[in-house]
């Protein structure tokens, strides 16, 4: 069974004067919400075999900050098509990603992150900042993957 990590960036500071939105960096909050989120992973004995991480600053700090949190280094990538939010295109990379690895996890952005989480669940999802849907996944006989089982972690769950 596959198993698919989809996280929002944590909490961001706001764009200053003539900052672009893809240099913008995480709060003093943000940093608490991954650590948050590193708890939930250690409390749910999660191995993450892979990260692909949108470019932003926001994204990669939150990688990095859940990856010191964790006390890991965890093998990633950096891709673009997170930060444009092309669904099909991350649905996609996730289906070829997910025939390679066990555990995947993406950073990214919404809108994307949820419309891809409510495709999965065939539900209305939406992921709050630094929230994260974990989905077990089967393999069907065509390399694609169904939904099986859903933990839902977020910075207000408490273990």
């Amino acid at each position: 069974m596959k198993k698919l990590l989809l996280v929002r960036h944590a909490d961001s500071l706001s764009a200053r004067a003539l900052e672009k939105d893809i240099n913008r960096s995480l709060s003093p909050k943000g940093f608490e919400q991954c650590a948050l989120l590193a708890n939930s992973i250690k409390l749910l004995n999660i191995y993450i075999d892979h990260v692909i991480v949108s470019h932003s600053i926001r994204t990669q700090e939150t990688c990095n900050s859940v990856e010191a949190n964790l006390n890991l280094v965890l093998p990633k990538e950096l891709d673009a098509k997170l930060y444009q939010n092309l669904s099909d295109e991350i649905l996609e990379l996730i289906e070829n990603k997910l025939q390679i690895f066990e555990t995947l996890m993406i950073i990214g952005h919404n809108p994307s992150l949820s419309k891809i989480s409510s495709f999965y669940l065939d539900q209305n999802v939406v992921i709050n900042t630094s929230g994260m849907i974990a989905i077990n996944l089967k393999e069907t006989a065509n390399n694609k993957f169904t939904f099986d089982a859903l933990i839902h972690a977020h910075e207000s769950i408490i273990f």
